[in-house]
Parts: structure tokens; C-alpha cells; sequence
């Protein structure tokens, strides 16, 4: 008996039959990125591939669905057997029991989808994510919010509603498949259906194609939308909109918006993950002599610092509980005192400076 359609899904990850269920996922994961539609525009066979490894996790992630793939891999050495589309042979019976699983085609075509007549489902077509990033001002990272952004996105064309066709035209049944949208060819002892490769499945072809789509039933627009940014946000923190992506002009689910958040810099404060960071400028008087400075918080708290006599530049002091807050941690707030070197204008000035560095022993 011949295999048609033969997967291994094992292979297609690149994982072992004994892989866990951690190895698995993370497997699907890198290869799920390698392999994105949106990270290889310019290949056109990349959506097949990202297909087929989405196809593989969710069986192989699946205890019950991985259990009934490996029974049958035990069974026929191999791949899966479209048990669905196979017909017998003249006066040979139509299932074979496997078991406590009970008659393999039944078993196939909830497996995988296919309906009583052999034919497999279409399932919903979901939407093609959307990827953007933006700058985020610190004030913003430092309290959260809302933040309302403008996206761009394919949605399906209000003037056809994702036919493709001219409103009022007609649209013409398939010639190649007889408009049923699939196409069968034998192969040994079986009956292979696939997908008609000139209507695409739909088992109809556009006569007028709609002017304002072109007949590809998207229309390319911006809409606004509101997005909740995360309290005390990272830079490189993605946030996910859910069902505010693409699309589907077959009536499948839209994709996501994924947004990438890049902080803005600001002119006083600098930060290191939850910390704050600030520099405190001093002259040399204040620094010998010690000095009281104030410092403004990011919190707009402004917090009174006493500085000791002889205090040096590179002087850290600690601000605690006064930094970003995020999932209930809160950073601090670090204050680096800087001591300014003056600058000598004139000649008294010189030597005032001389003689107080030979009476304190300063080579120079």
C-alpha cells in the first residue's frame, strides 16, 4: 500500500520521537520565527513551509492528537495515510480497526479535518499579523496609559466584500474543477482530491474583477487605534492587540498587531531596568565645605540631599523606592554627584590656587 500525502511530523520539527513536550514547543518556536510569512516577504513558497510546521505542533503539542499519530506511525511505518480519501480496491472492506482506537478513517477524519464524503475541510483562514514599532516618551514608560496609534492594514474590500468581483457581474463556475472546487486524480488504489489550482479552491474565477480591489478582494487603509501600554515598560517590550490585524478575505479570523515599544531618552534622568539614574553637579566649595542639594524625583517629588565636607565626584547615594514601578517591583532612584573643576580666569586666582595647593602638598 502506497503512502499519499506522507508527514512526518517529528522530521518537519526537527525533534525526536521521544522529545518533550517542552523540547517540542520550543523547537516550534524558533522555527515558527525562522519561517514567518512577514520575516521572508520575498519568498514565496515560505507560507507552505510555515503551514506545515503550524500543522506538526498542533499535533505533536497535543497528547491525545500525538498518541492516535503515533499509533498510526507504528501501524504503517511511517507518515500518515490519508485514510480519509482512500478507496478500496474491488471487494475489500472500507476501514480498518486499529485497536481501542477503533476504524482508522473515522479516526482520520476527525484528526484532520475531513468531512463524511472524504473531503477535507477548509478550515478558517486566519488574518495576517501585523508588526510596528514605536517610541514611547519616558513619561509615558514611567505611568503606562493609553496611547492611540495609526495603523496601517489590508481589510476586505467594502465594495465587493472580499469577492473580488465587479458588483453586478457574474461570477463564472470554474471550468477546470466543474466549480467544485477540487480536482481528483488516481494513484495506484487510491483517490487523491486537491485543491483546484486555478480557482484556488473557491470553484468559481472572476469574469469583472471589482475596480476599487483589482479583484483581490483587500483594500489597503489606516485606522486608529487605542493601545494599552504597560506601567513601567522596558524598551523592546512587545505588546499584543488581539484581532486588530489583517484580514482574511475568506471569511477566516483577523490577525494580531504586535508593537514593539521604544523608549524615549530624557535630558535629566537615565535608566538601568526599574532604576533611576540622575547626576548631581557640585563645585568645589560645596564639595569641601559640604552642602544641602535638592533633586527632583521622576515621580515630580522633589527630595532634599545633605552632602558631607570633602565629598568627591563619583559619590552615589540612594533614593530608595523612588524609581519605575512594573508587576508590583519598584526600582530606585541612584543620585551621582559630579564636582566641577573651575576654571582659572586671572593671575590672583592662580595664585591663590598655588598656594593652596603647596600648603596641601598638590604636585602639579
Amino acid at each position: 500500500m502506497k503512502l499519499v500525502g506522507e508527514k512526518n511530523f517529528y522530521k518537519i520539527l526537527g525533534v525526536t520521537e521521544t522529545a518533550s513536550k517542552e523540547d517540542i514547543k520550543k523547537s516550534y518556536r524558533k522555527l515558527a520565527k525562522k519561517y514567518h510569512p512577514d520575516s521572508n516577504r520575498d519568498n514565496p513558497h515560505i507560507a507552505e513551509r510555515f503551514k506545515e510546521i503550524s500543522e506538526a505542533y498542533s499535533v505533536l503539542s497535543d497528547p491525545e492528537k500525538k498518541k492516535q499519530y503515533d499509533a498510526v506511525r507504528a501501524w504503517g511505518g511511517g507518515g500518515y495515510r490519508d485514510f480519509a480519501q482512500y478507496q478500496p480496491p474491488d471487494g475489500m472492506g472500507g476501514g480498518t480497526p486499529f485497536g481501542d482506537l477503533g476504524d482508522i478513517s473515522e479516526m482520520f477524519r476527525s484528526f484532520f479535518s475531513f468531512d463524511d464524503h472524504g473531503t477535507r475541510r477548509k478550515k478558517p483562514e486566519q488574518g495576517k499579523d501585523i508588526h510596528l514599532e514605536i517610541e514611547i516618551p519616558f513619561e509615558q514608560a514611567l505611568k503606562g496609559g493609553k496611547r492611540s496609534i495609526a495603523v496601517p492594514v489590508e481589510d476586505v474590500c467594502r465594495t465587493c466584500k472580499g469577492s473580488g468581483s465587479k458588483p453586478g457581474s457574474k461570477v463564472q463556475k470554474c471550468s477546470h474543477c466543474g466549480g467544485r472546487g477540487s480536482v481528483s486524480f488516481n494513484q495506484g488504489a487510491f483517490a487523491v482530491k486537491k485543491p483546484c489550482s486555478y480557482c484556488y479552491g473557491r470553484g468559481t474565477v472572476i469574469a469583472t474583477p471589482c475596480p476599487d480591489c483589482r479583484g483581490s478582494g483587500i483594500t489597503n487603509r489606516v485606522k486608529k487605534i487605542a493601545v494599552e501600554i504597560p506601567k513601567g515598560v522596558a524598551g523592546g517590550t512587545t505588546v499584543r492587540v488581539k484581532g486588530q490585524g489583517r484580514k482574511s478575505s475568506k471569511g477566516g479570523y483577523p490577525g494580531d498587531i504586535y508593537i514593539t515599544c521604544r523608549v524615549g531618552e530624557h535630558p535629566f534622568f537615565q535608566r538601568n531596568g526599574l532604576n533611576v539614574q540622575t547626576e548631581v553637579p557640585i563645585n568645589i566649595a560645596q564639595a569641601a565645605f559640604g552642602t544641602k542639594v535638592q533633586v527632583k524625583t521622576v515621580h515630580g517629588k522633589t527630595v532634599q540631599l545633605n552632602l558631607p565636607a570633602g565629598t568627591n565626584s563619583g559619590k552615589r547615594m540612594k533614593l530608595k523606592g523612588q524609581g519605575l514601578t512594573k508587576d508590583e517591583k519598584t526600582g530606585d532612584h541612584i543620585i551621582v554627584v559630579q564636582v566641577l573643576t573651575p576654571q582659572i580666569s586671572d593671575a590672583k586666582q592662580k595664585e591663590l590656587l598655588e598656594t593652596f595647593a603647596r600648603e596641601k602638598g598638590f604636585s602639579w
